[in-house]
């Protein structure tokens, strides 16, 4: 049909508009079949550069307190402070003993615990996270110091039991 659309043009030019067409067409073909392959083939899980380790393995809470004391000695607070976070995400998902469903954001973690004695200390690290880190305000010795009393609280309350 595309020769036939093109008819009353000579040659070279239909040539010009029809081999680059059929080339995108290969290519397309050609990069289909490949990604059908490496999904079927179960090819290796790439992990980003910027991502954590924890990606691939679960750390556990005592590992994530331990990387935040690494990330205050190399001087990333804010790092640190993500990882009280995480070290916090993981107590709960312990004591709750299931996972969180992948995705949920930090607000939605802090309104679920809205009506329990975990909220005031999961807010101190959720609001610092979304200041410091995704907002244009740098993380001070004072807020890292604030937020590794929260995590303390939150630990205490989820070892004594009555923080859910």
């Amino acid at each position: 049909w595309l020769i036939e659309v093109t008819n009353d043009l000579p040659l070279p030019m239909q040539l010009l508009i029809i081999i680059p067409l059929f080339a995108v067409a290969i290519g397309l073909i050609a990069h289909i079949c490949w990604t059908l392959y490496q999904a079927m083939s179960g090819g290796r899980i790439r992990v980003p550069a910027y991502s954590s380790p924890a990606v691939a393995t679960r750390l556990s809470a005592d590992e994530w307190e331990r990387r935040a004391d690494e990330a205050v000695e190399e001087g990333d607070l804010i790092g640190a402070v993500r990882c009280l976070w995480r070290g916090c995400l993981v107590r709960l998902e312990d004591r709750e003993r299931r996972p969180f469903r992948r995705g949920t954001t930090n607000r939605e973690h802090l309104k679920r615990y809205r009506e329990t004695g975990l909220f005031d200390p999961l807010e101190t690290l959720v609001v610092t996270i979304e200041q410091k880190w995704y907002g244009d305000e740098v993380c001070e010795v004072d807020d890292y110091q604030e937020c590794r009393q929260a995590h303390a609280e939150a630990v205490t309350l989820l070892d004594r039991g009555d923080a859910c």
